[in-house]
């Protein structure tokens, strides 16, 4: 949850609804789910995948 809040109760309320998906019920329950809190954090993914392709970075 990139830009989430510093305290996002991950239990309850959000993943009941995150879970409660008929039969994908069981699979979403065995996700893990964790909080970015650095808001730059889609940009930084994004420039290490593409330092990765370019053979830069590891």
């Amino acid at each position: 949850l990139v830009g989430a809040r510093r305290h996002v109760p991950l239990q309850g309320t959000f993943t009941n609804a995150f879970s409660d998906k008929g039969r994908f019920a069981e699979l979403l329950q065995s996700i893990e789910v964790k909080v970015a809190l650095n808001p730059r954090a889609p940009l930084i993914g994004a420039a290490h995948y593409g330092l990765m392709l370019l053979g830069r970075h590891s």
